[in-house]
């Protein structure tokens, strides 16, 4: 039997093989419009309503990259990738984000480039403009698409040194020139170099040691002079304040700003007392207590509740929070020094750490290398068994939400150690999280201390990939209907009217990269701007999916999905995917008559589908559940499934392809008499194990 779909852009559902083979059937919506109830063929129940609207939109919104499910994730082509031109995109085929070449260093202008350091932001106060460092020839100023716009004649090497850029004007940035006392700014739209300041009591300044940033206002800078004297600068008085003379107090690696202007200072000595650990100044450098008794690699930020934050890492900690004590990633309130485990890591990595810095952008970003089990080097020396050795997180970008609740990776950043420093991507995100850089030699070192930059757009147009029945997003089954929400997916509305199902809607596609990298046009059943119903294409290797949809115009959403054999899904009459589900029941007498009975209604006073009580009748009728669902077709045996119906463990005599829609499948439950009385109670399937949402059903 072929599927069917009406012109309308309702599918009509034959159920067989339904019990005792009374064939019945639903109509389902995919357009997420409600449906009418209405009897169709053989005298068949009110038909239940199989629709697929977007249940929550808070809930469907996707951040870039792959929600982290804590698994060893393999790069594809690893020993011999290639990247795009310069300017060009490229999807990183396991976790679905969109990366652009921002730097061909080699082709413009013969020399590596860089970005400086993870803690400070290289984007300008609109994300228009970069400032990248080249390995032998100074800074340049480029644009988000590649092109430079100030290069090294102007920025000349050892003359710019530690640029910052302004919090305000998009044209400004601050800097020192390189072993010299003299502060100055730089405005790019006029090309005009003034002097603020010159501190003739210093022969030299600098921005405090190597990883300092501008304030969060845009208004201070930390002054070092001559190596020993810290204080704070502000620019709109020309003021520096009271400084303090760090000479003979102890090793050091840098001081900072934070998000009030507070002072951190990362001494290299461990333990309680004075001048270890991270230690907290106000702004007149009067000590204010310890932060941490360790010191460790670390940004600054500000939380979302507004608290001034250090992002650290735990490896140094020798009593870290639970759940960072295999090292981790570290939340300390600068306020008391409470410590909290933001995320776990493990022994083998690495860390750079990028963390937001006025509040307006909840996410941090962490760079990971791994340091132990050689998976990041060079093609060369990488061991024969890599992949085997290859670790959850290794040699990735992600981003953490500062609350803990959600990690999402991004991308492997394909950079080997094939020198002591700059292979590290030390990966760095905007002031409002809207993009990251991170740096990559790709595995080959044409120069020495090679690599180039590259621009991850955090916000470019995601799609958020779940069961069109269960809206789960842990994984897919081959062959399921599975739907897509997001934004400017397409420029109208349409439902398919004929099978097999088109792979265009409107100048929409949906492009879905397997696991093996082979690419398929998946068949859809629906398109809008917001919202995409296909079909995961038949054929699709298990494992870590990208999907890309580009609209007519040629815009592109993507995302990402795990493919697995079975992941069973109910259809619910509400849409929520955890309400009355969709389906009916067929009852069989003693002289084997059959009737069909509705599950559901809708209820015009709640204005809500209810469940409708199902009487099993006497001891002689035998009583079925037939419920609709996605994802359980490749099930391995039939003695692999089975339902909970209120904590009763219930036979299950069929489940399988429906036979007649597209993805669509179908269970037959009998239903036993020790649920007589029940009322409303939950009912979910397990399916190799694996176990499909809750739904609800009522028994009188």
């Amino acid at each position: 039997m072929t599927a069917s779909i009406l012109p309308s852009g309702i599918a009509q559902i034959s159920t067989a093989p339904a019990p005792q083979n009374q064939s019945a059937s639903v109509k389902v919506s995919t357009s997420g419009k409600a449906l009418a109830p209405r009897r169709v063929r053989n005298s068949a129940p009110t038909a239940a309503r199989l629709s697929l609207p977007l249940a929550n939109p808070a809930e469907a919104t996707a951040a870039a990259g792959l929600l982290d499910d804590k698994k060893p994730h393999l790069p594809t082509n690893y020993l011999n990738w290639t990247p795009p031109a310069l300017g060009q995109s490229y999807t990183d085929s396991v976790f679905g984000t969109t990366i652009t070449r921002l730097s061909n260093g080699l082709a413009q202008l013969n020399d590596a480039v860089h970005h400086e350091y993870s803690t400070m932001s290289p984007f300008n106060a609109n994300n228009t403009r970069v400032l990248l460092l080249t390995e032998n020839r100074g800074w340049i100023v480029m644009d988000m698409a590649g092109k430079v716009l100030l290069d090294d004649s102007v920025l000349a090497p050892y003359y710019v040194s530690e640029p910052r850029w302004s919090i305000t004007d998009p044209n400004v940035f601050f800097y020192h020139k390189n072993g010299t006392n003299q502060l100055l700014k730089y405005d790019i739209a006029t090309k005009k170099e003034t002097l603020l300041r010159q501190f003739t009591q210093y022969s030299k300044i600098d921005f405090g040691g190597g990883e300092s940033d501008i304030s969060d206002d845009g208004d201070h800078l930390i002054i070092r002079g001559d190596d020993r004297y810290i204080g704070v600068y502000t620019i709109s008085t020309n003021r520096l304040g009271k400084t303090l003379d760090i000479n003979g107090l102890g090793n050091y690696d840098y001081f900072d700003l934070t998000a009030d202007n507070h002072v951190l200072a990362r001494w290299d000595a461990n333990g309680a007392g004075r001048y270890r650990g991270f230690e907290l100044y106000d702004q007149e450098m009067n000590y204010l207590r310890q932060v941490t008794q360790f010191s460790a690699h670390a940004d600054r930020g500000r939380d979302i509740n507004g608290d001034e934050i250090l992002l650290v890492l735990a490896a140094s900690d020798l009593t870290p929070p639970a759940g960072c004590e295999n090292n981790g990633i570290e939340k300390v309130r600068l306020a008391d020094g409470r410590r909290t485990c933001l995320m776990g890591l493990n022994w083998d990595v690495g860390a750079h750490i990028s963390a937001n810095t006025n509040g307006s952008n909840p996410w941090v970003l962490i760079e990971l290398l791994d340091e132990n089990k050689q998976t990041a080097l060079e093609n060369q020396f990488l061991p024969a068994d890599w992949q085997t050795r290859w670790g959850t997180y290794y040699n990735e970008i992600l981003m953490v939400k500062l609350d803990g609740s959600e990690v999402r990776r991004l991308a492997h950043h394909r950079s080997r150690a094939m020198d002591d420093y700059w292979f590290q991507p030390r990966a760095a995100i905007s002031r409002d999280g809207s993009y990251a850089v991170f740096d990559s030699n790709f595995g080959t070192q044409p120069l020495p201390s090679y690599t180039d930059v590259f621009l991850i757009n955090l916000n470019v147009n995601q799609v958020a990939n779940m069961s069109a029945a269960s809206y789960l997003t842990t994984a897919i089954a081959t062959e399921a209907i599975t739907v897509a929400f997001g934004s400017d997916l397409a420029t109208s509305t349409l439902a398919a009217n004929t099978t097999p199902l088109p792979t265009t809607l409107v100048g929409t596609s949906v492009k879905f990269r397997d696991s093996s990298g082979i690419e398929r046009l998946a068949p859809l059943f629906y398109v809008s701007p917001t919202q995409i119903n296909y079909q995961v294409p038949a054929g699709s290797s298990l494992g870590q999916a990208a999907v890309t949809v580009t609209n007519t115009q040629g815009r592109a959403a993507t995302g990402t999905i795990s493919v697995t054999n079975v992941m069973p899904g109910l259809f619910t009459a509400d849409a929520s995917g955890k309400g009355p589900v969709v389906g009916y029941v067929q009852r069989t007498k003693a002289n084997g008559a059959q009737t069909n009975e509705a599950l559901t209604r809708f209820d015009p006073a709640q204005s809500k589908f209810v469940t409708i009580p199902i009487d099993l009748g006497p001891t002689t009728d035998q009583v079925f559940l037939v419920l609709f669902g996605t994802g359980l077709r490749y099930r391995s045996a039939l003695s692999a499934v089975s339902a909970n119906i209120g904590g009763t463990d219930t036979t299950v005599t069929f489940a399988g392809a429906q036979g007649f829609f597209v993805g669509l499948d179908q269970v037959n439950i009998r239903l036993p008499r020790t649920l007589l009385g029940r009322g409303e109670i939950d009912l979910f399937l397990k399916v190799d194990n694996k176990t499909s949402n809750t739904v609800k059903i009522n028994v009188k």
